[in-house]
């Protein structure tokens, strides 16, 4: 049995981060690419930056990248929560994301088959 390759999300916290956003975004994309070539992760795996209230212009940087670049996702906190709270929405942002999505390809799957069956049967 062939395993499927797994879909990775890089979970970057941010607090007025204007000024290192490029470079943080230019390294972790140059890893992110080199492990999809590499075919150790998957295509659709992404960046998720969580800006925790910051008075900066960092969200517009992630949310202007978000536009640009499919693998770029955001979140905006209304405040700055702190590091670990930040953190912790991020990882609820992503999990719900993956049940949802999992949830919806289960759905999926389950009309393709009744489909088929019904095509069998007329």
């Amino acid at each position: 049995m062939k395993l499927k390759i797994p879909v990775l999300c890089i979970l970057i916290p941010s607090f007025n981060e204007s000024e290192s956003f490029d470079f943080c975004l230019n390294n972790l994309s140059k890893i992110l690419t080199k492990l999809i070539n590499e075919k150790k992760i998957a295509k659709n795996s992404y960046l998720y930056f969580v800006d925790d209230g910051s008075t900066d212009d960092s969200w517009k940087k992630i949310l202007k990248k978000s536009k640009d670049l499919s693998f770029v996702k955001g979140v905006r906190l209304y405040k700055n929560v702190g590091h670990q709270n930040a953190l912790l929405y991020g990882i609820k942002k992503i999990l719900i994301n993956a049940v949802y999505q999992y949830q919806l390809m289960q759905i999926y799957s389950r009309i393709q088959t009744r489909s088929l069956f019904l095509l069998r049967v007329i």
